[in-house]
């Protein structure tokens, strides 16, 4: 799989296909068997932790929080984060308001793992954190907006559309319809890569791995809509 600097990708499956251990090997909480992985030509394994996650930021499916403040959280990705700059990222990621009507704001406490939260509130915050990494150049989306309604969800994407431009991405992503306009969609199946191309592309292709996960998951959305 070949990922060019300054694009946006997807990378789906059918069901069985661990995706995200592929952000764990690319974040190196795993450390490859066979193969490797290379970062402008250099082999990940060679690079010192430091310099190398400095350029990544990961949003985790989870969404989990550390028992801190709001503003604790956020300013995790980058303490020196002047407060204007916080309060902007968090309106794009559509959990301004929901920050405000807390009794103490951005200084409220989230509990344990951000208990004190909803699953899509906590995915909001991270989503928001990791966008606060300045030094970011490749931004891994694991199941990010898995949480969120669909009309929030397609709010932080546009945002996103703007906010990614000349970055790197990659998205795992279930939900079809929030990948649609990457520009390269990689299928895995097998152990290996299937299909790649445009949402357009791969759905014009009547017999691809992807125009038959894309007629399942429309059936499951009709399905669902009743």
């Amino acid at each position: 799989m070949k990922i060019e600097p300054g694009t946006t990708n997807a990378i789906v499956s059918p069901v069985g296909f661990d995706k995200t251990t592929l952000f764990n090997l690319l974040m190196r909480l795993y450390e490859t068997e066979n193969g490797k992985i290379l970062l402008d030509g250099q082999d990940i394994a060679d690079l010192k932790f430091q310099s190398f996650r400095k350029y990544i930021a990961m949003v985790p499916q989870s969404g989990n929080l550390f028992n801190d403040t709001i503003i604790g959280n956020l300013k995790y990705s980058d303490p020196d984060a002047e407060m204007w700059d916080v309060i902007d990222v968090c309106k794009k990621c559509q959990i301004h308001d929901k920050i405000m009507s807390m009794k103490d704001g951005y200084y409220s406490k989230v509990g344990d793992l951000g208990g004190v939260l909803s699953g899509g509130e906590r995915q909001r915050i991270v989503i928001a954190r990791s966008l606060l990494k300045k030094d970011a150049q490749i931004f891994l989306f694991d199941e990010a907006t898995s949480a969120l309604d669909s009309a929030t969800e397609k709010q932080i994407a546009d945002e996103l559309d703007t906010m990614m431009v000349g970055k790197t991405v990659i998205y795992c992503a279930h939900r079809l319809s929030s990948i649609k306009n990457v520009q390269r969609i990689h299928v895995l199946s097998d152990g290996k890569v299937e299909e790649t191309g445009s949402h357009e592309e791969l759905i014009a292709k009547e017999d691809s791995i992807y125009n038959k996960m894309w007629l399942d998951y429309i059936q499951e959305e009709q399905k669902e809509k009743k």
